[in-house]
């Protein structure tokens, strides 16, 4: 079987959408072209390791809904304010008991890339809360 040629670095995989805004690619031009890249090529090789199917089967949202009210482990969630996906992180966490919701001001879908300080602000705060009452080691 002959080695396939490498792909043009302009073929991209999968496009952002508004997944990042475009402040931060005009502010992070090179963070910018970075995620843009890693993106589509991890989306590639995955798709290419995995092809997914679809989900003729998948249960429906009352079953979802019954399995989300079981979790008992912490769980904290963040939003970017500006993420479509907004109504449905907070219905995850209206049916997780005790799960927390926060939302990070004028941040997109992936609020963990372009709003890396306040998420990682957060995740750090929750880490630690969470570990305290367990009483494990930081």
């Amino acid at each position: 079987m002959p080695t396939p040629a490498p792909l043009d670095p302009e073929v991209l995989f999968l496009p952002i959408g508004d997944s990042l805004t475009e402040g931060f690619r005009e502010r992070e031009p090179r963070m910018y072209e970075r995620y843009l890249r890693i993106r589509s090529t991890a989306t590639g090789i995955e798709a290419l390791r995995h092809p997914r199917r679809r989900a003729g089967n998948a249960a429906d949202a009352a079953t979802l809904a019954e399995r989300l009210s079981g979790i008992r482990s912490p769980m904290l969630i963040i939003a970017g304010s500006l993420d479509r996906a907004r109504p449905r992180c907070e219905r995850l966490h209206e049916l997780v008991p005790g799960s927390e919701y926060r939302v990070i001001e004028a941040a997109p879908h992936n609020v963990y890339y372009e709003a890396a300080a306040a998420y990682n602000a957060l995740v750090g705060e929750f880490l630690g809360r969470v570990l305290a009452a367990a009483a494990l080691p930081v």
